[in-house]
């Protein structure tokens, strides 16, 4: 049977100032934390069913534990490297519904370095 993580508040939040005078990067990383829950199949799961012709099987796959604001700019630690596809519509979701677009993403809490080996954060997890 395959892993699942049912329960949205799995998924810790932070936000810088988030708890003094800027409640509202919680609340917006609380929203993004149930759009994560919504597509659970893509971020939340740790195994998935694939199917190759005619065999099935399951595929450990990254899963979201951290969501952290800071000043607009998210970090995400994942529990394993997640996909480009993962990364990428973390992002969207991230820019499209809350118009920022700085989004670093972690692996249990170390950077995942991009193709030119840059990374601007530290982890906050």
């Amino acid at each position: 049977m395959p892993e699942t993580r049912e329960d949205v508040e799995d998924i810790i939040i932070n936000a810088n100032r988030g708890h003094e005078d800027e409640p509202w990067r919680l609340e917006r990383l609380d929203l993004l934390r149930r759009i994560l829950q919504y597509h659970k199949e893509t971020f939340l799961e740790q195994e998935v069913l694939i199917a190759i012709g005619s065999k099935t099987s399951f595929r450990r796959q990254a899963c979201v534990t951290h969501l952290y604001d800071h000043k607009g700019n998210l970090a995400v630690n994942w529990t394993d490297t997640p996909t480009k596809e993962q990364q990428d519509a973390l992002a969207s979701f991230w820019e499209t519904i809350f118009c920022e677009a700085e989004v670093d993403h972690f692996v249990q809490g170390r950077p995942i370095i991009d193709s030119s080996g840059f990374w601007n954060s530290i982890a906050p997890f």
